[in-house]
């Protein structure tokens, strides 16, 4: 590397430069972060179904009775940082509740959850800052319950997830 710098004396510049020329002892390397995902991973979350009356005796809020765990498992470069975002539609004020895709029950909801917190649909979260050359990582999945009617049927929610990596 060459660098040219100019001379300063007091206050002004002076017509005389210095060039420094900086050897490396060394090739640089640039490390490649990145990770693989496993093939096996589950693309459908299935959650036992629930009645009605539970949901309002629980009252508004995640409901914690049915939760389903989901996994994520890597093969990385070691010293990976791993973010995920999960995308999706979510129910008017609830930035954390992916919205029910079926007609009715447009109180209830599916809840993300990673180390028992929930989820910010669309915000990245770093979840590895170093990683070891396998990982896993698991998710929850639970209803979450709004408040308000909730009738018979199905619910029915859809987010996609993307894995940055540096």
């Amino acid at each position: 590397m060459r660098m040219v710098t100019q001379m300063r004396t007091y206050a002004t510049w002076e017509p005389w430069y210095i060039t420094w020329i900086f050897k490396l002892k060394n090739d640089l390397v640039i490390p490649n972060y990145t990770c693989s995902l496993d093939e096996d991973f589950v693309n459908q979350v299935i959650l036992p179904s629930v009645d009605a009356f539970a949901l309002k005796k629980n009252g508004p809020g995640r409901f914690k009775d049915v939760e389903k765990t989901f996994s994520f498992n890597f093969t990385c470069d070691p010293q990976t940082a791993v973010t995920v975002k999960f995308d999706g539609e979510t129910i008017n004020n609830l930035d954390d509740v992916l919205k029910n895709s079926e007609e009715g029950n447009d109180n209830v909801g599916i809840q993300l959850l990673y180390n028992d917190t929930p989820l910010k649909i669309g915000d990245p979260l770093q979840v590895i800052s170093s990683a070891q050359s396998r990982e896993s990582l698991s998710f929850q999945a639970d209803y979450y319950y709004k408040g308000g009617d909730v009738s018979a049927g199905k619910v029915h929610s859809s987010a996609v997830f993307t894995f940055d990596y540096k």
